[in-house]
């Protein structure tokens, strides 16, 4: 009896721990994309509570604990870029690359003016896509400098990117 007192008071602590965590460290796109994961790593780790105890520094800092599939980074990064883009020049770079190791199958530099028109091109037939990718990198590329001569990268978050690419490739081939 007295061993399930001990291990209840010890899952209280955590999940008080955890509690805190959640309540000040959690941002709102933690909650939006992540909260079945961060709820449920909750009642997980307060239940089992003795597999946080093998590795105490989870306990210290349980950030990984409710990570979940990193779309909340994702999204907050994409969000961060929207508000204060960086500076775009003349030339655009875009990489094309996949997988963990970041290995790059595509170069692929395209004039700034020739991104701007086809992204209006593509926003006049789909207007919808304003409030994604599409529509941020036209409102960077609206405000390059052209006296920037060197290749600008497009920030990876912009991953729908490559649909402008492809279609701008392809325009190029006809």
């Amino acid at each position: 009896m007295i061993v399930l007192h001990i291990y209840v008071a010890v899952a209280l602590l955590v999940a008080l721990r955890l509690f805190r965590h959640m309540l000040f460290k959690l941002d709102r796109y933690d909650w939006y994309y992540n909260k079945g994961d961060i709820l449920g790593s909750f009642v997980f780790f307060v239940v089992l509570w003795p597999l946080i105890v093998i590795t105490p520094r989870n306990l210290i800092n349980p950030r990984k604990l409710f990570e979940g599939y990193g779309l909340a980074a994702r999204m907050r990064v994409r969000d961060q870029l929207l508000e204060n883009p960086p500076p775009c020049g003349s030339v655009i770079r875009y990489r094309q690359s996949y997988g963990l190791c970041g290995k790059t199958y595509g170069e692929f530099f395209f004039p700034a003016l020739q991104v701007e028109q086809a992204l209006r091109q593509r926003l006049a037939e789909s207007p919808h896509l304003r409030s994604d990718d599409e529509g941020a990198i036209l409102k960077w590329v609206n405000n390059r400098n052209e006296e920037m001569t060197e290749p600008t990268d497009v920030p990876s978050a912009w991953s729908r990117f490559e649909f402008a690419a492809n279609h701008l490739v392809r325009s190029m081939l006809r």
